[in-house]
């Protein structure tokens, strides 16, 4: 129970009434103070008035603090009197009551303490903390570092066992309760700690997020004992697929799922309720939930948010065991859904970035396209080669989009060569080849700075490099080209002798296959040759399928 008092208000200072209070509450007091390392005041439950005060010279206005206890004397059972921003006030009957049923307040004590919360700051405001103390500033600070932070809701729990043990009867179903109680809360904590550690540990930005909400559900559904569980999304393209539709909202689990006409029922009924806290209903409380909702008996739905953006809804209907949801599954979910909506604001910022950053890519490959007219098309095609090349040589989907960007962006140090050299009808010069030569380090200094894809790197700079180290910038052999570069070099080989150029026809196809063959092993890596050889016929599609615009998404790469 609580009650609000401005804190900045000056407290009224009671002073105690000289009374002689029992062995037992002595006793009592002594005790709690070992139990919870806290002194406590003790307050008559009769009158309200102080009997003792705890020592610590606090400036407490014990008007109202008194009346309180005269309520938590006569129900008999600890309880908050107030919780604040930084501490909470715990108040323990104590004295010669005979039941819980019976209990004279007339013959009942109340101590009363003030502890630190579990969740208030670390560093807490220093004049907000005295005025919830009664302490001068330097004293509540000293006593807040040092006090113990307790959780509001298991101190009330701790308090109960203290009770019964000071009482000195016979309360083994009270104690056996309380243990139930506390050994569930521990279950149904650890449990929530490994589901939202099990989530935490599938959040990769870079991976369909719906196989993420559909895991999500399946291990709730298990700890909440539920007959199903639901994700509904209130825009399908929070989803991140190309492809969404308006049922692809919904995302559903367990054994008894409900249709999703029940859940656009349900949310229309009840969300509005639920914008940023959760709401649990349970049919033998609230009454029968709706008439037209009748599969639903038991309901918790929390909205999915991040920051002032609601994503959708998380709920859970129906308990197994027919039993009621109460805070324990309102917690759960809450917190999968504040892990999930963050996750969607991640996902968007992600899909922000990805789009920002294929547009530079595009934007950069058709710089290149216009530099050179001659060449138009030459990235996409060596792009989707290399990736062919790459699945044929089983490498995974990642190390493909990396040759696939890598593609494109090879020639796009180009930019700097002299359009004179790159448009010139004849045979090249010495120095116009040494300058042309250029392009692959320019392309690389170019992009360097782009730290999203510094992973492309190695294929720019490193393309025209040759197997047998007589090629360029760096003249490396062997396995010592990086595997990516080995790779767009045949690619880029195979797509510039087949193509037309200002000084010559393209090859036709037999006599740029015989020199791939020829250069296996010297101009090129023999593996890779190999691969391209393996995949000819799909390498012939690639080549006459000219596309007009470039894509970025994987059903895009070939």
């Amino acid at each position: 129970m609580s009650t609000d008092t401005p804190t900045a208000a000056i407290p009224t200072v009671v002073p105690p009434v000289q009374v002689t209070t029992s062995d037992v509450c002595a006793r009592g007091l002594a005790l709690l103070a070992e139990y919870f390392e806290e002194p406590f005041a003790l307050v008559s439950g009769r009158t309200g008035d102080v009997v003792r005060n705890a020592g610590d010279g606090r400036q407490i206005d014990w008007s109202v603090r008194g009346c309180l206890c005269q309520a938590v004397a006569e129900r008999g059972r600890p309880e908050l009197l107030e919780e604040r921003n930084h501490t909470f006030t715990l108040a323990i009957p104590l004295g010669e009551g005979r039941s819980d049923k019976s209990r004279d307040p007339d013959a009942t004590y109340v101590a009363v303490a003030d502890f630190r919360s579990a969740h208030a700051p670390a560093d807490p405001d220093p004049a907000q903390l005295a005025a919830e103390l009664g302490l001068d500033v330097e004293a509540a600070g000293t006593w807040y570092a040092a006090a113990t932070p307790w959780d509001p809701t298991a101190i009330v729990r701790m308090a109960e066992l203290s009770v019964a043990q000071l009482s000195g009867s016979p309360r083994m179903e009270i104690l056996q309760r309380n243990i139930d109680d506390l050994s569930h809360n521990l279950s149904a904590t650890y449990e929530e700690i490994t589901l939202l550690y099990r989530l935490s540990e599938n959040l990769r930005l870079g991976e369909d997020p719906a196989a993420l909400w559909q895991t999500a559900l399946e291990w709730l559904v298990e700890i909440v004992s539920a007959e199903m569980t639901a994700i509904c999304f209130d825009d399908q393209q929070v989803i991140g697929s190309e492809d969404a539709t308006s049922e692809s909202r919904y995302f559903v689990d367990g054994d008894k799922p409900l249709e999703k006409a029940v859940i656009d029922r349900v949310l229309e009924r009840f969300g509005s309720q639920c914008h940023e806290q959760p709401l649990v209903l349970n049919q033998p409380v609230e009454g029968p939930v709706e008439a037209d909702l009748g599969e639903v008996r038991q309901l918790v739905i929390v909205p999915i948010r991040a920051g002032q953006h609601r994503y959708g809804y998380l709920l859970a209907a129906n308990r197994l065991d027919g039993g009621e949801f109460g805070t324990v599954e309102a917690s759960l979910l809450s917190s999968v859904a504040s892990i999930l909506g963050i996750h969607c604001s991640n996902v968007g910022l992600f899909k922000e970035q990805a789009e920002l950053m294929s547009g530079i890519v595009c934007a950069l490959s058709s710089a290149i396209d216009a530099k050179d007219p001659y060449t138009c098309g030459h990235s996409d095609r060596v792009a989707r080669v290399s990736v062919r090349i790459a699945a044929e040589l089983g490498l995974s989907r990642e190390e493909q989009h990396t040759i696939y960007l890598s593609g494109l962006l090879h020639d796009v140090g180009k930019i700097g060569i002299a359009d004179s050299v790159l448009r010139k009808p004849g045979r090249l010069t010495d120095a116009e080849y040494e300058h042309i030569k250029l392009h692959p380090t320019l392309g690389h200094k170019i992009l360097k700075d782009i730290r999203k894809i510094g992973h492309v790197l190695p294929g720019v700079l490193h393309h025209h490099e040759a197997y047998n180290g007589k090629g360029y910038p760096a003249g490396l052999a062997g396995e010592d080209i990086p595997l990516i570069a080995r790779i767009i070099a045949v690619a880029d080989s195979f797509d510039a002798m087949g193509s037309d150029r200002p000084y010559r026809r393209g090859m036709d196809e037999e006599k740029v296959d015989r020199i791939l063959r020829q250069g296996a092993g010297s101009q090129w890596d023999a593996s890779v040759i190999d691969a391209f050889f393996a995949a000819r016929e799909d390498i012939r599609k690639i080549v006459r399928n000219e596309r007009e615009s470039l894509h970025l998404e994987s059903q895009y790469w070939t």
